[in-house]
């Protein structure tokens, strides 16, 4: 019986390590969405001569459906507005800073511009890929590292 209550608190403590992995996870995929979410307007504006107000309409991307951004998006027509309470302070910071000016110059600018976002969201989600790395171990580690703890001390 106590070897079932063990088993049982290691495999509920690795359990919450894997959430928490999870959870991590999604904010790597956030950025990397949005880094296409960049490109696909880049392409709208620059290849196919996108109208502003309809480029928006034919985007699609699973893991910002989730979090309801086209929803907002839909909703404000704000790409700015629709990425408040998503993205992280940084991210949001070179959203607003590009959303303020799209439609507003010429599509050269506009395609010089987002090569500059996307960089900069290329160089963020590099970083958050490294400090993901560590966050892994880490959410794996401590929750297995307690449920082992707490087995020892309840044994």
């Amino acid at each position: 019986m106590q070897l079932i209550g063990a088993l049982t608190v290691i495999l509920c403590c690795t359990a919450i390590g894997c959430l928490l992995c999870k959870s991590v996870k999604t904010d790597q995929r956030r950025c990397e969405e949005i880094i296409y979410v960049m490109r696909y307007i880049k392409d709208e504006i620059w290849e196919r001569k996108t109208p502003t107000e309809a480029i928006f309409s034919s985007l699609s991307s699973v893991e910002l459906e989730k979090c309801g951004f086209y929803e907002k998006l839909c909703q404000t027509g704000d790409l700015y507005s629709a990425c408040k309470g998503i993205f992280n302070a940084s991210e949001l910071e070179l959203i607003g800073e590009y959303s303020s000016r799209l439609g507003k110059s010429t599509a050269e600018n506009q395609k010089n511009e987002l090569n500059c976002v996307i960089r900069r969201f290329e160089e963020l989600a590099y970083a958050q890929r490294e400090r993901l790395q560590g966050k892994m171990r880490l959410c794996m580690a401590l929750p297995v590292f307690f449920g082992l703890l707490a087995v020892i001390i309840f044994l």
